[in-house]
């Protein structure tokens, strides 16, 4: 006969009723973001781009999954919280649950790149970048992904980027399936924590991990961070089987290092690792073997360390980091400033991430730790452990200030840490005092709200109009949005639709650069080279660093029959790459259109002696000038090659070409 599981006790009900109510509120914010409308509640309103049945799906679920919890929490019967079973399930049930969640991936993997640095990610992978300081092993892999993709039959006749979005999304999808093989291990190790672990506690905390919204990263999300997202996931399990003495310390330390490697961000859990091993080391039994998993895991960095050298050219990790620490406190964007910090844009944009990558995730973790105070049960050495690496990171997304992209399309910068929070808000709610039915109820509601939240981010990312429908009701800021949706037109032959939003653009933000210049590349293609100037010249004078705008202003001044103002705005380009055959060869065009054809004479002689043997451009027009050509002549016949085989993207890869977008007007 079973011992009676029912809830009796004052933890009992407050365990379960502060999770029902942190998921009540994560739910109903879907309901508000529908009627709030205009992006405000941009972390939970996905339902507001489907079909109004699937929010009334959406509600019916959630109560009957709750009605179901609460009748489970309040009876007597079901198995021994001692039910002997396995907590992790056999190795054949696993592969099948990973390949059906790879599938799951693959078949609704996102349908645009509108997020994060998608685009120019996969444009610059196919122009042949392999290496990033702040992802330095991820990019590698992307690389590698891109060179298989590329090889296979067929591939090589697709649009480059094309491509490049396939390779990245497969990594994606298989990262994803290293995730949910791991998972099931994660949450018998989370069961544990509870000291009497039923099965069905280990399947729901796994259930949990899987359902929150950072799974989005594994839908064929293109870019950096699903990798590591794994790295983390595989770090956790392994220091919580560390801490229970199932293992040693180092395989965690690596994995930490590991993940470094793929995202500089994962720095933070580093000091979580040493409070592990600190707690290691103050019983006498296990100091020597902490020392020998220090000097391993000191080893892994090092050859971490000198591998990314390598392959980077002298790649740091410690530059590296001091870049990433600065830009994190100074913010990336626009409108990076610490007044930032302190205002209610801040709090709704922390308030929509972490529901967005949660919904059980940094908020769950803030009630699970007000419980684990009020009992004065964090868990042992696995809640110590937990919170050492949930709240550095919590506090990280706290003072990281406005983002280059806008915190809504930069999301996922925090959805690896989102784990963390969620696999720390579970060790310290399972570790409260509860019985096994109390606890598998409570599993059973945290994972109805997340199923219900995550869902629709999938149904909406696998779309790319509903998702582009999203996208341009995104609270960026800066213009940002509008700059973004008029590229996206004009990238696809629509331009007065791109004219419309680029100039909303500069309405909203004046000093919005990407704006100006993309509206002077209308100006040129509609031959109004006189707008074109002023946009070049205001893009240019917002980013002197963008080589691209600058080059742009140079075209449209010398089109312009001002070859004088041509040569002044081109001479920091000069300044800044004072070898470069291309402007000089520029300047060698536009010295003669300013009458100095003497000093033009000589740059083109002295240019095309130095000239590589199949650089025969620069010959070309040496002998030309020696000629006497005239200027108009001179920018019929090279202006075009010299202009448009030297304009790249201020974001492109070194080295890279790429044709402009709009294209020339001539």
């Amino acid at each position: 006969m079973s011992a009676p599981l029912a809830p009796r006790g004052r933890g009992d009900a407050a365990v379960f009723a502060a999770v029902l109510a942190w998921c009540a509120i994560a739910s109903a914010l879907h309901a508000a973001a529908q009627s709030v409308g205009g992006g405000a509640l941009w972390g939970a309103d996905a339902y507001a781009f489907l079909p109004a049945a699937w929010g009334v799906a959406a509600v019916c679920a959630g109560l009957a999954a709750t009605a179901l919890a609460w009748r489970h929490a309040r009876s007597d019967e079901g198995t021994s919280p001692h039910d002997g079973g396995a907590l992790v399930p056999a190795w054949t049930v696993r592969l099948a649950g990973t390949f059906a969640a790879m599938a799951l991936f693959w078949i609704a993997r996102e349908g645009h790149t509108l997020l994060g640095d998608g685009t120019p990610l996969t444009r610059n992978l196919a122009l042949g970048e392999r290496f990033h300081h702040h992802e330095p092993l991820t990019l590698v892999l992307h690389h590698a992904l891109w060179t298989f993709v590329r090889g296979l039959p067929g591939q090589a006749a697709r649009e480059g980027a094309q491509v490049a979005r396939d390779a990245v999304a497969l990594g994606s999808v298989l990262a994803g399936g290293v995730f949910v093989w791991l998972a099931p291990s994660l949450g018998a190790a989370l069961a544990r924590l509870s000291g009497t672990p039923t099965r069905r506690v280990a399947m729901l905390a796994t259930l949990v991990v899987c359902a929150q919204g950072y799974m989005q990263l594994c839908f064929g999300y293109a870019e950096n961070y699903t990798y590591a997202l794994v790295a983390l996931a595989a770090a956790l399990l392994a220091a919580l089987e560390a801490i229970e003495r199932r293992a040693s310390l180092a395989p965690a330390g690596a994995l930490i290092v590991l993940a470094v490697a793929f995202n500089l961000s994962a720095v933070l859990f580093v000091p979580a690792w040493c409070v592990a091993a600190t707690l290691a080391a103050r019983e006498p039994s296990r100091r020597d073997a902490t020392v020998r998993d220090v000097l391993l895991v000191l080893g892994t960095a090092i050859v971490a360390q000198f591998a990314l050298g390598r392959i980077g050219d002298g790649y740091r990790f410690d530059r590296a980091l001091a870049e990433v620490i600065a830009m994190a406190l100074r913010g990336h964007g626009e409108g990076g400033r610490l007044a930032y910090l302190f205002s209610a844009q801040h709090a709704m944009d922390f308030l929509n991430e972490h529901v967005l990558t949660g919904p059980f995730g940094a908020f769950a973790l803030l009630v699970a730790l007000a419980l684990a105070v009020r009992s004065r049960r964090l868990g042992g050495d696995a809640g110590v452990f937990v919170l050492a690496a949930a709240l550095p990171a919590l506090g990280a997304a706290w003072v990281t200030g406005d983002l280059n992209l806008g915190y809504p399309r930069d999301w996922d910068l925090f959805a690896p840490f989102a784990l963390v929070f969620t696999v720390a808000a579970l060790a310290l709610l399972l570790t409260q005092p509860s019985s096994a039915r109390v606890r598998e109820a409570w599993l059973a509601v945290a994972l109805a709200a997340s199923v219900v939240h995550t869902a629709p981010w999938v149904a909406v990312n696998a779309s790319f109009d509903r998702s582009f429908a999203r996208f341009q009701t995104l609270p960026l800021g800066f213009g940002r949005t509008e700059t973004v949706v008029g590229q996206w037109y004009l990238e696809h032959g629509d331009r007065d639709r791109a004219k419309l939003w680029l100039t909303r653009a500069v309405t909203v933000n004046p000093a919005n650069n990407a704006a100006h210049y993309h509206l002077g590349l209308l100006a040129m293609d509609d031959a109004d080279v006189g707008a074109a100037i002023a946009h070049f010249a205001q893009a240019s004078a917002l980013r002197p660093d963008k080589d691209n705008y600058r080059l742009r202003l140079v075209d449209a001044l010398a089109l312009a029959g001002e070859p004088a103002r041509a040569l002044a705005a081109l001479r920091p380009m000069r300044e800044r790459a004072p070898g470069d055959p291309r402007w000089a060869a520029c300047e060698v065009v536009l010295l003669v259109g300013t009458g100095e054809r003497a000093a033009a004479e000589r740059l083109a002689a002295s240019s095309a002696a130095s000239a590589p043997a199949a650089d025969t451009l620069a010959r070309a027009l040496a002998g030309e000038v020696l000629e006497g050509r005239p200027y108009a002549e001179l920018l019929r016949r090279f202006w075009n090659a010299l202009v448009f085989e030297s304009a790249v993207p201020a974001d492109a890869p070194p080295g890279a070409v790429v044709p402009e977008i709009g294209g020339p007007a001539r």
